[in-house]
């Protein structure tokens, strides 16, 4: 097991921080050659160059979070005797058996404890515990007799006790060796016990002796509640259009695994890890676009795991990152405004995107911006385009734009949208990005114009999650017949993925049809449908129905409105 706690290779070497860029992954042979596509592939060793945050390569070639085993996970930890905490010269933690702990110089110790808190649940098999640098003159100056008692951070007074020997000989009190711990398997090896804290108890006492405890040491399973790993640079030698990743693990229950990919043109400018989007194990495993600027000859990727069950640990087997030199402007950057616009209230945006398009570049035909909304007029170099010039589109992950043949961009110019949208979160990273004709799914995302002309901060503040008119049901009554009622959600504030639940029900309560089920989401406005069917795919009576939004963020909050289907 190769354990690295901080900026550290898997093999324990230092990595210097800086310049990071000249490290570079010799994982595929894509590196070398100038073709016009390519890509890397990373797994087992390919992870070796890095920089490891509670994170390590496992003997599967794997990366996960760091584990405990074969660590004194007790070093460092606080340690205490009743009211008194255990500190410099008195520390039983500090790794040196110079300092120890004598229960303030008393011989009668019988039912004296010690504890130690080792920060976070952990799996424990073994607690050895040495004796002060005393023993060297005062060879009885040992712990005669012990009993050791866990508890967790759920019920840190409800203590089990599981390791006991009253009557021991050995200087060294080490549970393994002396074969006292309670709970075995059939081969008689010590089984995991939960805790965050272990608790020593003087179980015999032999004046006229002292008893002296130089170090408490703590062994076992389990693995680091959170830790990451940062790639080296990747060089394509060249700029190029970065296109999908994909990856693949596993996140137990209990557990979260996280990618971000970001790009540089020059291995110096990089986005703040903060502001680059987040891929789960499902995102990877379908393969994601990635959305940062280009083109760029540098990429970087960071694995973020966590685990709220210490004996689990999410693990990521590999990782594909692909690239092609054909891409749709040489150069693409893009703005917004207003910047600040009053949260929850709906704005008129503009978005103006500049494209310098070479004769060896594509030009595009269809642009995302990752902001919903409807659009209102497109300029094309400062002319207002007719309505039949482009068809328009928007989702949850934002607005399209596509553009009839003959107003496709195929030289260098600006294309300015106009579109009406709401901001629901203090801020929003704006993500522009194009496409030729023929790969929609390649998209190329803009550069800022200048610093900050893609952020968005918005003024005011919103309480609820499910603003005031934060749901909109359009058309209503709705004739089945005709087309779905379609369902637009407002959700503010909401930060971190929360469960969102969005039910019809009869007039009675019964509930007829689920439209989500505690989906995860975040901030941002959502459609969905309703095609007058109930949970079976029969079509409803007519009459009136009750539309329940239930979003459980900070507080639970609710949203009932009626619903009317008519034939």
């Amino acid at each position: 097991m190769r354990t690295t706690m901080v900026t550290m290779t898997r093999h324990g070497l230092l990595y210097p921080l800086a310049p990071l860029w000249c490290l570079l992954l010799g994982a595929s042979a894509a590196l070398a050659g100038p073709a016009s596509s390519g890509g890397w592939t990373h797994r087992g060793d390919d992870f070796d160059q890095g920089l490891f945050t509670g994170a390590e390569v496992d003997d599967a070639g794997r990366l996960t979070l760091a584990s405990f085993e074969g660590l004194n996970m007790a070093l460092g930890r606080r340690a205490t005797a009743g009211t008194v905490t255990l500190v410099g010269t008195r520390s039983v933690t500090d790794g040196d058996v110079a300092t120890d702990w004598r229960f303030n110089n008393r011989t009668d110790v019988l039912g004296q404890r010690v504890q130690v808190d080792l920060d976070g649940d952990r799996g424990i098999t073994q607690v050895r515990i040495l004796p002060g640098r005393i023993i060297d003159q005062r060879p009885n100056f040992f712990l005669k007799g012990y009993r050791l008692y866990v508890s967790t951070e759920r019920a840190p007074d409800d203590w089990i006790l599981v390791a006991q020997h009253l009557d021991n000989d050995q200087p060294v009190v080490d549970t393994r060796a002396a074969s006292s711990w309670i709970e075995v398997d059939d081969q008689g090896a010590p089984l995991p016990v939960l805790g965050r804290y272990v608790r020593v108890e003087v179980a015999r006492e032999d004046p006229p002796n002292w008893v002296s405890i130089g170090e408490i040491e703590v062994y076992g399973s389990g693995y680091r509640a959170a830790g990451s790993f940062e790639s080296a640079v990747l060089d394509a030698g060249r700029p190029v259009h970065v296109g999908r990743v994909r990856f693949g693990g596993s996140a137990p229950a209990g557990t979260d695994l996280r990618v971000q990919v970001r790009t540089s043109a020059d291995a110096t400018a990089w986005a703040e890890w903060h502001r680059v989007p987040v891929w789960d194990v499902a995102d990877g495993a379908a393969g994601v676009a990635v959305t940062e600027p280009g083109p760029a000859r540098f990429v970087q990727y960071r694995v973020v795991m966590e685990t709220r069950r210490p004996l689990q640990t999410p693990s990521l087997d590999w990782i594909e990152v692909d690239y092609t030199s054909q891409y749709p402007a040489s150069v693409l950057t893009a703005a917004i405004e207003p910047r600040r616009p009053v949260l929850g209230e709906e704005t008129l945006f503009t978005c103006v995107v500049e494209a310098d398009i070479g004769p060896q570049d594509q030009g595009f035909a269809h642009v995302q911006v990752n902001l919903p909304g409807q659009i209102q007029a497109v300029r094309l170099n400062g002319a207002p385009l007719p309505a039949a010039a482009y068809t328009a589109r928007w989702d949850t992950d934002g607005l399209t734009l596509h553009l009839q043949p003959e107003y496709r961009l195929t030289h260098s110019g600006s294309l300015a949208i106009d579109f009406a949208a709401v901001l629901l979160r203090p801020t929003l990273a704006i993500r522009a990005g194009v496409a030729s004709a023929g790969a929609r799914e390649q998209r190329q995302y803009a550069q800022p114009a200048g610093d900050g002309s893609l952020i968005l901060e918005g003024r005011g503040f919103l309480e609820r999650a499910l603003p005031r008119d934060g749901v909109v049901v359009q058309p209503n009554p709705f004739d089945p017949g005709l087309g779905p009622a379609h369902i637009q959600l407002d959700l503010a504030n909401v930060q971190h993925p929360r469960p969102l639940h969005v039910a019809v029900y009869d007039l009675r309560g019964r509930r007829v049809r689920r439209l989500l089920d505690g989906e995860p989401v975040t901030a941002g406005r959502r459609l969905l449908q309703w095609d007058g069917r109930d949970q079976h795919g029969r079509r409803v009576p007519p009459g009136l129905y009750v539309l329940r939004v239930d979003i459980r963020a900070d507080r639970e909050d609710v949203w009932l409105g009626t619903l009317g289907v008519l034939y």
